[in-house]
């Protein structure tokens, strides 16, 4: 599966950067690709990822970034998470006050522990250690100081300053979201009748995901934006299609959709369920 999506026209486009991801389409004119500022425009953004629309999210905060800049400096330290929840109400940035939560303790992480450079985030060169370095310093401290940011997010984070020339590679990043997951269900990568988790699944599959790319020379960001534009494009209207054949890379491998509810509102895939038709049939 991974090798098809990464062939694909879909991975090609991917990998060309013909069709330029959101953070790069929505990065603030003021910004020079592979600077420090860039970093942290990215860090503060992605603390978005999981609550907006991808596209939603880079377009909010490089408006943010025009308007309030010294929201992502040090000076906003002494700020707190109400005043900067109705900065982003001002600024109609998505979700202000889920948003607002996790910018106060990121901001004080990141310009008291990791000297205001999101790249010392991984400094020991993989997510899994930079996992346990955010696990160990939420034991002495009682708080998380990298809220909102988990596996997904830290590989985002990593994958994107590696695409912007700011990074070396970051072992095990691979960001494995719902799309993700669904086409590993969906082509065989993962099979059974029963009920699994969506946090284990991904990251069972994370560091798998990471090495096969790394063994055969596929970038995983290519991977998995490919990934990501076939489940928010295709597969949302695989049933109501009649060229999906045609148009889908892995339409031989696939299954059948499963349907994704039960990941938002329960975090968990369940096998057991039907499998949505492959293309539209006529009458």
């Amino acid at each position: 599966m991974l090798r098809t999506l990464a062939k694909s026209p879909l991975g090609k486009a991917a990998r060309n950067n013909a069709g330029k991801a959101a953070h790069e389409k929505h990065q603030p004119a003021d910004i020079i690709r592979g600077s420090d500022e860039l970093a942290i425009w990215l860090f503060f953004s992605l603390l978005g990822d999981r609550l907006q629309k991808t596209e939603d999210v880079y377009r909010d905060h490089a408006r943010l970034w025009r308007n309030q800049p010294w929201l992502y400096r040090r000076e906003a330290l002494k700020t707190s998470w109400q005043d900067v929840a109705r900065v982003l109400i001002r600024e109609r940035v998505g979700l202000p006050v889920e948003t607002a939560k996790r910018w106060v303790p990121c901001l004080r992480a990141l310009y008291e522990l990791f000297g205001g450079d999101p790249r010392s985030i991984f400094s020991e060169g993989s997510i899994d250690l930079t996992l346990a370095l955010k696990k160990e310093l939420k034991r002495q401290t009682g708080t998380d100081q990298l809220l909102g940011y988990g596996p997904k997010l830290l590989s985002l984070l990593a994958l994107y300053l590696k695409d912007a020339g700011i990074l070396g590679t970051v072992a095990g990043a691979f960001p494995v979201d719902v799309h993700f997951q669904r086409l590993l269900i969906i082509t065989g990568g993962v099979s059974g009748r029963g009920i699994i988790r969506c946090n284990w699944l991904a990251e069972e599959a994370r560091p798998r995901l990471w090495r096969m790319c790394a063994d055969n020379g596929w970038r995983p960001l290519a991977v998995a934006q490919a990934s990501y534009t076939l489940g928010s494009t295709l597969c949302v209207r695989c049933s109501q299609t009649a060229d999906i054949h045609l148009r889908c890379p892995v339409y031989k491998l696939c299954g059948g959709k499963l349907p994704s509810a039960n990941y938002g509102k329960r975090g968990i895939w369940d096998l057991s369920m039907p499998r949505m038709r492959k293309g539209k049939k006529d009458g």
